[in-house]
């Protein structure tokens, strides 16, 4: 009898255990970070992660040696990544599989061979021609595809209009004018752009950092002689440059929340769009001191023109939308697969992220979740003007994430463009977005008004005839109103 018992135990014991094993990895598979998103005050509430880390590689994965601080990743229009190995004086390029390529260290410079040391960045333009920011050779280097030389652009003559004499080219980025524009360490009079000649033209958008408010309340306690040393302290160079789809140069600067991401047109004036809720700041958003400001030190544009920028000192990716509202936020800081030491530069391509870590020496790429995939269709809808096809993706994340304010906000939007005003001021009730609130309830009342101007003629017609008669009738009797009303003492309450 015992042994039967035992048996009976153990077939238990083992029924449970397939039962584990039967379940998913991907009920084991869980992100080392979690999202949030924004309540209209300002708070974190939990959300689901729209990005997934897949996989992390090292040098060794491509067959070749490890990556010494790598600063930079670009795709060609043929899919092939670039890394910047920094550390290495070399750019290594892959397929689209991630397969080694070509390791490029050197080149032929007019039958001399010549090469990298430590370039910090790289750029590709449409007809596939490279650029590359040879730091510590201080020179721009202009390449064909095949990493043949085209042009060698040292340090332009400035005029003594540069506040440091050195030039130590750190990113570079060319618009389809094929203007150069350049971001070189310790340049605080803005982006240096020079022609395809190498010739200094001009500076352009001169990043003026805005102090915030806790800046503002310590300088109230500081003395003149410290306030000016403090100014003297304020960081304004850019960290990065790059060209949007529409050819309007997007820069990024260190140590700020706000403006930290600009978007600038032909005069260097910042012309981006601070729909969203956290406004015109960037990151995560805090209205507490924090000793460690933001550093944006990379961004980079998706089909759809979702902004993906990457912050150093969280470790953390945070995607917009054109109109910029925060879609997710993913990473972090730490040593699990999907946090970083180091962030240093940002890729995408067909819904994956590619994040490089400079002092981790390894490449992160993620994947959009199936929540992050709805979120992106629904958005991508939306902004190509699909209002009515957006509404069942939206609705989709509204079931999987009741907290996904943007989910309502975006129903709103698409029900106001397709004319349901009622129905898109409960949405934006629900979203918490009051502007928006507003303007969908003017449009109802016009709405309103509009579809019942008949009915409200008679109406008014109907009351003044019937005041009339009224009137009339009264007259009949010898009432009349307007002695009434003069022989009515007020104060007492009673006709005198």
């Amino acid at each position: 009898m015992i042994k039967i018992k035992r048996k009976k135990y153990i077939l238990i014991i083992l029924c449970l255990m397939l039962s584990f094993l039967s379940i998913p990895n991907t009920a084991y598979a869980a992100e080392p970070y979690k999202s949030y998103t924004y309540t209209a005050r300002m708070q974190g509430i939990p959300s689901l992660n729209g990005y997934s880390p897949e996989e992390v590689y090292v040098g060794a994965d491509f067959g070749t040696d490890g990556f010494n601080a790598p600063k930079d990743l670009r795709f060609d229009s043929e899919g092939n990544l670039y890394i910047v190995d920094t550390g290495n004086s070399r750019i290594i390029k892959l397929n689209g599989a991630l397969e080694l390529v070509a390791v490029i260290n050197s080149f032929d410079n007019q039958g001399e061979k010549d090469f990298f040391n430590q370039p910090e960045g790289m750029f590709i333009t449409k007809e596939g021609n490279i650029y590359v920011a040879d730091t510590q050779n201080s020179r721009v280097i202009k390449f064909d595809s095949e990493f043949n030389l085209l042009k060698t652009l040292d340090k332009p003559d400035m005029g003594g209009l540069s506040t440091t004499e050195e030039y130590k080219p750190q990113k570079v980025a060319v618009d389809d004018s094929e203007r150069i524009f350049v971001v070189s360490a310790g340049s605080i009079e803005g982006l240096i752009q020079i022609s395809q000649e190498g010739d200094f033209i001009r500076f352009f958008g001169s990043n003026i950092v805005k102090p915030d408010f806790f800046e503002l309340a310590l300088r109230k306690f500081l003395t003149k002689e410290q306030r000016e040393k403090r100014m003297i302290f304020l960081p304004t160079e850019y960290s990065n440059v790059i060209v949007d789809n529409s050819g309007f140069l997007m820069t990024t600067t260190l140590n700020v929340s706000i403006d930290a991401v600009k978007r600038l047109n032909s005069k260097g004036s910042n012309i981006m769009r601070h729909d969203g809720r956290t406004g015109d700041e960037y990151g995560d958003v805090t209205y507490e001191w924090r000793e460690t400001k933001p550093q944006f030190v990379d961004l980079v544009i998706d089909e759809y023109d979702n902004m993906l920028c990457l912050d150093r000192t969280s470790g953390k990716i945070f995607q917009y939308n054109s109109f910029g509202d925060l879609l997710f936020q993913f990473g972090g800081k730490g040593s699990a697969k999907g946090l970083f030491q180091s962030p240093s530069a940002i890729e995408h391509k067909d819904n994956k992220v590619y994040v490089l870590d400079e002092r981790n020496n390894d490449l992160t790429v993620f994947v959009t979740t199936d929540f992050g995939e709805k979120v992106l269709i629904a958005n991508a809808l939306y902004i190509a003007g699909s209002y009515e096809e957006s509404l069942e993706p939206w609705q989709e994340v509204i079931r999987m994430n009741s907290n996904y304010d943007l989910a309502y906000k975006g129903i709103g939007k698409a029900l106001f463009r397709m004319g349901n005003y009622k129905e898109a001021m409960k949405n934006f009730k629900l979203a918490y977005s009051y502007k928006d609130y507003s303007k969908a309830k003017a449009e109802y009342r016009t709405q309103v008004l509009r579809e019942n101007f008949s009915l409200i003629v008679i109406i008014i017609i109907a009351v003044i005839i019937a005041i009339r008669l009224l009137f009339r009738w009264l007259h009949k009797k010898n009432i009349y109103i307007k002695k009434i009303i003069e022989g009515y003492d007020f104060r007492r309450g009673e006709v005198r």
